[in-house]
Parts: C-alpha cells; sequence; structure tokens
C-alpha cells in the first residue's frame, strides 16, 4: 500500500503490518522483499526485509539489482 508517497505492507484484512516508509519495493518471494529507503539528503539504499519488517541484509549505495539477486542467493 502506498501512503504519503512511502510504500508499506498490509496483510489480507487490510491491517497495516510493516510501516509506510520506503521509497520503493519489490514484490515478495518466500517471505521476503527488497526496499528501498531514502535519507532525509536524498541518499537511497536498498534492505532486503523479511514479512514482520526486520531488515535481514542491506547493500551500498548504488547497488544495482543483478548485485540484489546474487546477494539474495547468497543468504538464502
Amino acid at each position: 500500500v502506498k501512503i504519503g508517497g512511502k510504500w508499506g505492507f498490509i496483510d489480507l484484512t487490510g491491517k497495516l503490518i510493516i510501516p509506510c516508509q520506503y521509497s520503493n519495493y519489490e514484490g515478495f518471494w518466500r517471505g521476503t522483499t527488497w526496499v528501498e529507503t531514502t535519507d532525509k539528503s536524498g541518499k537511497s539504499t536498498w534492505v532486503f526485509i523479511n514479512k514482520k519488517g526486520r531488515v535481514l541484509r542491506s547493500l551500498p549505495h548504488g547497488t544495482d539489482f543483478f548485485d540484489m539477486i546474487i546477494s539474495v542467493y547468497s543468504y538464502q
């Protein structure tokens, strides 16, 4: 769900599970997804989260999508 320009996640009943705090996201797969966070200076970072919003892994600024995929496979 997108509120105020930020993405978050709801369950099937519409209850907000993960607050709307992400600039972008990829779809969940096996209970995890990549989300993009942006700080006040505009610097973005991609982090790998689970269904509860817990950060499992983060990637440095400027990491491309291919590197994100490699990181997922090395995590699992």
